[in-house]
């Protein structure tokens, strides 16, 4: 089955053979991407991980609890009042944060000011390449309805930030307003 139609995918399928990586075969887990971006807010190079932001516990409906670092037990280790990193003050200003994978795997540790240069190299590195990625767009005749204010209210029932407004269960009619 060619599920890429010949190559005429577009954009092109970015691929690397894993195989050697998952088997141990002499290659690093770098080696398949030096440079993964995972989100707007996040990207791993290397063995360093940089953490744009993420929002605020207390901003977060229903979540309060799931802030920190969860044991094999289930626990959640809640962070120190002094730990800001990664939280987003009135989502304009960002803390960000820099992690030690390797030595540092339950990300724990901000290197952010004791590394600078690398901070400013792979916050670069991100912002490139969200500027210049694909998204690709649903046709319009696939959305569904696109009902603004029902969408709204769908998505507060998450306590979350708001969601797609088209094709949303139980939201039946166009409007845009």
């Amino acid at each position: 089955l060619d599920v890429y139609q010949k190559n005429m995918s577009w954009p092109d399928v970015d691929g690397v053979n894993i195989w050697p990586i998952l088997t141990g075969q002499n290659m690093s887990r770098y080696d398949a991407h030096h440079e993964l971006v995972l989100s707007d807010e996040v990207i791993l190079v290397g063995k360093y991980k940089l953490l744009l932001a993420q929002p605020d516990p207390k901003l977060v409906k229903g979540f309060p609890d799931n802030y920190g670092w969860k044991t094999k037990q289930g626990n959640w280790i809640q962070p120190a009042p002094s730990f800001k990193c990664g939280i987003a003050k009135d989502r304009i200003h960002f803390l960000p944060c820099l992690f030690d994978l390797e030595s540092d795997p339950r990300e724990e540790r901000d290197l952010s000011k004791s590394m600078p240069e690398k901070l400013s190299e792979m916050w670069t590195t991100l912002n490139v390449s969200t500027l210049t990625r694909y998204r690709s767009r649903s046709p319009r005749e696939m959305l569904g309805p696109c009902n603004k204010n029902c969408a709204s209210k769908h998505w507060d029932l998450f306590g979350g930030p708001p969601g797609p407004i088209c094709g949303i269960k139980g939201c039946k009619d166009n409007f845009l307003d």
